[in-house]
């Protein structure tokens, strides 16, 4: 009964160190090549305001005149909106053409027509 006992726990041994590592999900990160750079405006409730969208996935925002605010973090896109660490869950819908960059906060900001102009640098 001992020799049973034993093969049993060797065999369980066994099987948890061949697990397969390989089914792990690996995240996907939806990044939009057309953000990475510097963006810039001149608009907004503090000037300058600048965004710099890194191919990482990790932006930094920088905004008004000295001192100025620094905030980093996180970015992605989903469905033409941008998701922002720094704005919580809400989402920014953007568009760009050519060298401008429009977001719109004004879901993650809750006043209707709220949009942004930047340029690219």
């Amino acid at each position: 009964m001992k020799k049973v006992l034993y093969i049993f726990l060797t065999l369980s041994i066994i099987s948890v160190g061949c697990s397969d590592d390989d089914d792990t999900v690996q995240p996907t990160t939806n990044l939009d090549s057309n953000l990475f750079g510097i963006w810039v405006s001149n608009e907004g409730p503090t000037t300058p305001w600048t965004y710099t969208f890194l191919s990482d996935g990790t932006y930094t925002d920088v905004y008004g005149s000295p001192p100025q605010e620094t905030y980093s973090g996180t970015w992605l896109v989903q469905n033409q909106s941008l998701y922002l660490s720094e704005w919580g869950p809400g989402n920014i819908p953007y568009n760009i053409q050519g060298d401008s960059l429009i977001l719109d906060v004004s879901i993650v900001n809750s006043t209707p027509g709220e949009t942004y102009l930047f340029i690219q640098q």
